[in-house]
């Protein structure tokens, strides 16, 4: 079956005792299920297993770094290489198989998003079958355009990135027909409030000084000021003094 599919080939069975050791952090199977990698768990064996040859992503291995759980030609088909029961394995104990599994399933089966974000790429699925060389189309209005595509046996997956060009609802055209309502936003990025850190703004001006009390800088931008009109009024007196000066210099005799 696997051949005919074009996804790998099963060899013959190998009789060998075997820990899984090593687990694929970075597939997509265990996104958000580690906090930190583990390395001192205890490690469930297999006594037989069955290699697949092919184009596979192994998700986890055996200390002889063969697959154990792979994903075979980066489709949504996953090939286990030993029996999971209790003669040959002791996966079933193992707190991997919760999430693999859960993760198995999440994954067989994406659900739309409420909405797609403009001039990044999108992945949408559409649940429907094709004819061959039919075409779904995108359009709002007088604004249509054909996307990306690929045809499966009961849904297309459509890949939209340069298009389109404004937000608003959008419908998915198969002849002329509405099969389905896509809603398309521009990107929020000008609301996240990124802050400048402390510590790098003293290595720009090493000048700066900082604050943790509001009403503290107020009182000294205060005191500031009143400096700043002592010095006025210090500047206007010496002009009236020396005009004084210059008036008695002038007009008294002795």
């Amino acid at each position: 079956m696997l051949t005919k599919l074009n996804l790998g080939k099963i060899t013959t069975k190998k009789k060998d005792t075997l820990k899984i050791t090593n687990i694929n952090y970075s597939h997509p199977v265990f996104k958000n299920v580690f906090s930190k990698k583990i390395t001192n768990f205890q490690y469930p064996r297999v006594l037989s297993y069955y290699p697949v040859i092919g184009n596979t992503s192994k998700i986890v291995s055996f200390e002889n770094n063969m697959p154990f759980i792979s994903q075979l030609s980066n489709s949504k088909t996953y090939f286990i290489s030993s029996a999971l029961n209790k003669k040959n394995s002791n996966f079933l104990n193992s707190p991997l198989i919760v999430p693999i599994f859960y993760n198995f399933g999440e994954m067989s089966l994406k659900y739309p998003k409420l909405a797609y974000r403009i001039d990044q790429e999108n992945t949408i699925e559409i649940g429907t079958k094709v004819r061959k060389n039919e075409i779904l189309s995108i359009a709002k209005d007088n604004i249509s355009f054909m996307p990306l595509q690929q045809t499966y046996q009961n849904k297309v997956i459509l890949t939209t990135k340069e298009q389109p060009l404004k937000a608003g609802f959008y419908k998915v055209l198969k002849e002329n027909t509405k099969i389905k309502d896509l809603a398309f936003n521009y990107p929020k990025e000008e609301s996240l409030l990124n802050f400048l850190d402390i510590d790098m703004l003293k290595k720009i001006n090493k000048n700066s000084t900082v604050s943790s009390s509001i009403s503290e800088v107020f009182k000294q931008i205060n005191k500031n000021n009143e400096v700043h009109w002592l010095w006025k009024w210090f500047l206007a007196l010496a002009f009236v003094s020396l005009l004084l000066e210059i008036l008695i210099l002038k007009f008294y005799t002795p």
